[in-house]
Parts: C-alpha cells; structure tokens; sequence
C-alpha cells in the first residue's frame, strides 16, 4: 500500500468521524463541552477539510504523473 493511499484513508476516517460524529465527538474530547452549534459547525468543517486532503491524495495515488506526486508528497 502506498503512502497516499495509507494517508487518504485515514483522512477519510476522520473526515467521517468528525463530520458525521460532530456532538458526540465534541462531548468525548472538550473538556466541560457545553452544547453549542458554533463549536459543531467548527468540527465539520475540520472534517470536510478531511475529506478534501484525502481527495487530494488519493488522486495523487492514481496519477501517472511522477512531477504530481512529488509536489502533493511535499505539501503534505
């Protein structure tokens, strides 16, 4: 397995967790967590972010192009 494909898998399991798993996720790790809407809308949007970078790197899994490779293996 590739270290794209490892790297976008595991982003992927936490854009899922962080986006779909929001409140529960913010009740289990903030401490004092008080229910609040603001604090929710901040983890999806972690776990979109999520989901954009394992999109990034899978593509860079399954690109022939080494040039492509190299600057996503860089960036991330």
């Amino acid at each position: 397995m590739s270290w794209f494909r490892f790297c976008s898998i595991i982003c992927a399991v936490w854009g899922v967790a962080f986006f779909f798993l929001a409140r529960l996720g913010n009740r289990i790790f903030a401490y004092d967590y008080v229910e609040n809407l603001r604090a929710e809308d901040w983890t999806r949007l972690l776990g979109l972010s999520l989901f954009a970078v394992a999109f990034v790197l899978n593509a860079a899994h399954t690109s022939p192009n080494d040039e492509l490779k190299r600057n996503v293996a860089r960036v991330y």
